[in-house]
C-alpha cells in the first residue's frame, strides 16, 4: 500500500492520497481491492477505483486504513496502515527560524555565536531541530531539580493524546547520554515524568521518576541511530510505540495510570551523566489531541446555495448560520481552493447565536438586489458555484472539516435552484448534507439570504423549513382548507394536510343529578389545554387551565355549569 505522504502523518486539513498499484498475484491472476477506514463517520472515502482511493479525515487523532486484495481463486490478503492525524496547532516541522508560540525552553538557549554549553538550533539542520548536550557540565536526568535541557508544550490533561517524534543521532553514536520524549503526569499527589528515549547509542529505554532518580521500566537493545517513537495515553493506559515503517507500529511497553491522572506538558529533552558534548536532531514533533475543541464544527452551518441565478452568476452566495448558543469567532475558517471556488478565509468577524450571514460573489451586485439589511461577511475572489453541482469543502481555523458534501442539479435533487430562480435550502442542519431529500428549493424566487431556517412565508406559524417536514405548502397559510392555519394544526396536533381532521369539541353533556357538563375533545397526549366558558360568547372565563392530556380523548369536568341554562365552551392549546 503506497500513500502520498508516503510517512502516514497528514494534516486534518489535506487528503491521503492511496493505491495499490503495486499489488500483484504471484501466479499472475488478477486482482479485486477494497478499501475500509475506521472509525467510521470520522472518514470520508472518495473517488475510489479499481486501485486506488482519496481520504479525508473528520478530526486529529489515528485512523486505520485497510487494503484487502482477492484473487480470482477466492484468495485474500489485507494491509492495514494507521494515519496519525494532527490539527495545526499539533504539528512543528522545524522548518521555520522560530520555534512555535506553544513551545518553552528549559534550561537551554537558542543558539547564538558565543553559545556555550546546551543549545537548540533551527538553523543547524534546516528542517530539524537540532538540541546540543555541551561538555562544560554534566546534566543528568533526574527528577529533582533538573538541569537537564528540555522543550515543552502543554499536551492535554485528561483527554487521551499522542505524542510523537522522528529522532537521530546527529553527532555521536556511542557515549553517555539519552534523549527523547518526556510527558508530565500528576498521579494523585505525586508528580511524575516519564521519558521514551534512545539512550548511549545502544538501547531504547522507558523510564519513570516521581521526584528523585529515574527508575528503568523498561529496555530494549537498539542501535540503529535514529528512530520514530511515541508516547500514547489511551484511556488508564500509558503506551510507548516504536514505528516499524510507516503505518506500522509496535508496542514498545504499557503501563496504566489512575483514572484521575492528568497530564501537565510534554516534550522533547537530552541528558548525560558526564560533561560530553553530544548533538540530537528531531525532524518533528507531533501533538494529536483528538479532544481539541471546535465550535465552528459543532455550530456554525451552511443553509444556504445560491448557485444558479437567474439574472446571473453575480448573484451567487451561500449563507451560513451559528446553531450555538455563544458567539462564534470566525476568524481563519474558511473554504478549501477550488472547493468551491478559490480559496476563502473569514476575517475576524463574528456571528451571534442563531445570526445568519453570507458570503457572496460581487457584493455591490449583491447589495443592488437584496439591500443593505442582510449581513454579508465577504466576497470571495474568483471561481463560481458550479451550475451542475460541485464539492463544497469548509473548515475551521485548525482544519478540522466543518462540512465536506457535493449538491447536484439533477434528480432526485431540487430542480428548480438549477436555473428557475429558486435558491437550495438546507432542511436539516443536523442531518445529512449529501442527502438529496434534506434540500428543498426556497418558497420564494431569488432565496431568502439572512433570512434562515426561521422564514416564515406566510405567515401561518410555522417555518418554511418546518412546512417543509411536515409536508404543508409554504406560501399557504392553510394547507388543507379547513380554515385552521397549518401552524395552529401542528400546535393541536391535527394533520394539516387532511380537512377532517379538526381541533374541536366533540360531545357536551350535562349530568341530570348534578348539573355538572362534561366538555370532551380530540386530544394529543402529553400537551397542556385551557378550557373557557361563556354564556354570551362576549364574556370568557376560565373554567379550568393546565389540563394534561393522557390520551388521543381528553374530558374535563365544570362544576359551575350547575343552574346554568345557556353556556359555551372553547378550548385552546397552552404553548
Amino acid at each position: 500500500m503506497d500513500s502520498s505522504p508516503d510517512s502516514f502523518n497528514i494534516s486534518v486539513a489535506d487528503t491521503l492520497d492511496i493505491d495499490a498499484a503495486d499489488s500483484y498475484d504471484p501466479e499472475g491472476r488478477g486482482l479485486e481491492f477494497s478499501w475500509s477506514a475506521t472509525p467510521e463517520g470520522s472518514v470520508v472515502l472518495a473517488n475510489p477505483t479499481v486501485d486506488s482511493a482519496e481520504i479525508t479525515f473528520g478530526g486529529p487523532g489515528l485512523y486505520e486504513v485497510v487494503l484487502a486484495a482477492s484473487d480470482d481463486d477466492g484468495e485474500s490478503h489485507s494491509e492495514m496502515r494507521e494515519v496519525s492525524v494532527y490539527a495545526d496547532s499539533g504539528w512543528s516541522p522545524f522548518t521555520s527560524r522560530l520555534l512555535e508560540s506553544w513551545w518553552v525552553p528549559e534550561n537551554v538557549d537558542v543558539r547564538h555565536d558565543y553559545s556555550e554549553g546546551s543549545w537548540y538550533s533551527l538553523n543547524d539542520r534546516p528542517g530539524n531541530l537540532v538540541l546540543k548536550l555541551g561538555d562544560n557540565v554534566a546534566r543528568p536526568l533526574t527528577g529533582s531539580n533538573p538541569s537537564f535541557p528540555a522543550i515543552w508544550r502543554e499536551i492535554p490533561d485528561s483527554a487521551d493524546f499522542v505524542l510523537q517524534t522522528d529522532l537521530s543521532l546527529d553527532s555521536v553514536q556511542r557515549g553517555d547520554f539519552i534523549s527523547g520524549l518526556i510527558v508530565e503526569i500528576q498521579e494523585g499527589a505525586a508528580s511524575t515524568r516519564y521519558v521514551f528515549a534512545m539512550e548511549d547509542g545502544n538501547a531504547l529505554r522507558v523510564k519513570r521518576s516521581s521526584g528523585g532518580a529515574f527508575t528503568q521500566l523498561f529496555n530494549r537493545a537498539f542501535s540503529e541511530g535514529s528512530a520514530v517513537i511515541r508516547i500514547r495515553r489511551d484511556g488508564r493506559n500509558l503506551r510507548f510505540e516504536r514505528r516499524l515503517e510507516p503505518g506500522v507500529w509496535t508496542a514498545i511497553y504499557s503501563r496504566s495510570i489512575p483514572a484521575s491522572a492528568t497530564a501537565g506538558r510534554g516534550g522533547i529533552f537530552a541528558a548525560n551523566d558526564s560533561a560530553r558534548a553530544s548533538r540530537f536532531k528531531f525532524d518533528y514533533v507531533m501533538l494529536i489531541d483528538p479532544s481539541v475543541s471546535s465550535p465552528a464544527a459543532d455550530h456554525l452551518r451552511i443553509t444556504e446555495l445560491m448557485y444558479e441565478p437567474v439574472e446571473g452568476s453575480a448573484l451567487e452566495f451561500i449563507e451560513l448560520v451559528n446553531t450555538g448558543a455563544n458567539v462564534l469567532e470566525l476568524d481563519g475558517i474558511g473554504f478549501d481552493d477550488g472547493d468551491p471556488f478559490n480559496a476563502f478565509s473569514f476575517p475576524a468577524e463574528a456571528l451571534a447565536p442563531d445570526e445568519h450571514a453570507v458570503v457572496v460573489a460581487d457584493l455591490e451586485a449583491f447589495r443592488a438586489r437584496y439591500g443593505p439589511g442582510v449581513r454579508v461577511l465577504g466576497e470571495w475572489a474568483a471561481g463560481a458555484l458550479s451550475n451542475s453541482g460541485e464539492n463544497i469543502v469548509l473548515r475551521d481555523s485548525s482544519g478540522n472539516l466543518v462540512h465536506d458534501f457535493n449538491y447536484d442539479s439533477v434528480e432526485p435533487w431540487p430542480l428548480a435552484p438549477a436555473g428557475d430562480g429558486p435558491s437550495l435550502e438546507i432542511i436539516d442542519t443536523e442531518g445529512d448534507y449529501n442527502d438529496p431529500l434534506n434540500w428543498r428549493a426556497s418558497a420564494v424566487a431569488g432565496g431568502t439570504p439572512g433570512a434562515g431556517l426561521l422564514l416564515d412565508s406566510d405567515g401561518d406559524g410555522l417555518s418554511d423549513t418546518d412546512e417543509s417536514l411536515a409536508g404543508t405548502d409554504p406560501l399557504r397559510p392553510d394547507t388543507d382548507g379547513d380554515g385552521s392555519p397549518d401552524g395552529s394544526e401542528i400546535a393541536a396536533g391535527t394533520d394539516p394536510l387532511d380537512g377532517a381532521s379538526l381541533f374541536q369539541i366533540t360531545t357536551l353533556s350535562r349530568d341530570s343529578l348534578t348539573g355538572f357538563v362534561t366538555v370532551r375533545w380530540d386530544s394529543v397526549p402529553g400537551k397542556s389545554y385551557t378550557l373557557e366558558a361563556s354564556a354570551d360568547l362576549i364574556n370568557w372565563e376560565v373554567a379550568s387551565s393546565g389540563i394534561i392530556a393522557v390520551g388521543t380523548v381528553t374530558l374535563q369536568l365544570d362544576p359551575r355549569a350547575i343552574g346554568e341554562d345557556q353556556r359555551f365552551y372553547r378550548v385552546s392549546v397552552e404553548e
